[in-house]
């Protein structure tokens, strides 16, 4: 569903006349580059909002000069975001999905509310969640057990552990991503990249790491 960001956020004054951006989705702000140009304006609504393909959060509401290309849109997530995906081996944006694409599922952090989502994939409902903790964060999938890697996306803290499924999973170096059948690893781009089993429930919490002011 594609909705105005002043239908949106009708509290806003701000965004009434924002005619250049849009909601796609309950999670995605979508910015559309109509000329060449090397920035464009993004008026952004109240909260956390990451750049997709930047990595970087943006706290509203403000408007902001957001680099651009014409080849590709602004596109960010807000914050307890859950999107279901696919993307190439490389789990980079825009690279061909003609070859053993990959079922991912694209999160961030949430505040202090939980999120919820039951999307249509297939003959099938896939059941979401996105549940605050007082130091982490807890997602579960259901009923898409072909999640190979859940990408976390605006972590501002560090990761401490991750557990999957209530186990302990192992933290490796991005080169052995395909050798281990379980794990996580923090990307060049700074997105956790946790690779998933697979399960018709997959329960992730995602601890973050303590920092002593001593």
């Amino acid at each position: 569903i594609v909705r105005a960001l002043q239908l949106a956020y009708p509290g806003e004054p701000a965004l009434h006349n924002c005619d250049d951006a849009y909601l796609f989705g309950p999670d995605l702000l979508v910015a559309p580059v109509h000329a060449e140009g090397t920035s464009r304006p993004i008026t952004f609504p109240t909260g956390n909002w990451v750049d997709l393909w930047r990595n970087e959060t943006i706290i509203g509401a403000t408007t902001r000069q957001i680099k651009v290309a014409i080849d590709s849109i602004p596109v960010f997530l807000r914050e307890g975001a859950i999107v279901l995906a696919h993307l190439a081996q490389s789990l980079n944006w825009g690279d061909s999905l003609t070859h053993n694409k990959l079922a991912v599922v694209v999160v961030t952090p949430p505040g202090h509310a939980v999120s919820t989502a039951c999307r249509q994939e297939s003959s099938h409902q896939v059941h979401l969640t996105n549940v605050p903790l007082q130091d982490g964060f807890r997602i579960t999938i259901e009923h898409r057990p072909e999640t190979h890697y859940l990408l976390v996306y605006g972590a501002v803290k560090q990761v401490a552990t991750v557990f999957i499924n209530e186990e302990l999973a192992p933290e490796f170096d991005e080169s052995l991503r395909d050798a281990e059948p379980v794990g996580w690893y923090e990307d060049g781009q700074g997105r956790i990249i946790i690779r998933l089993p697979y399960y018709q429930r997959q329960e992730i919490t995602i601890l973050w790491a303590v920092i002593s002011n001593q």
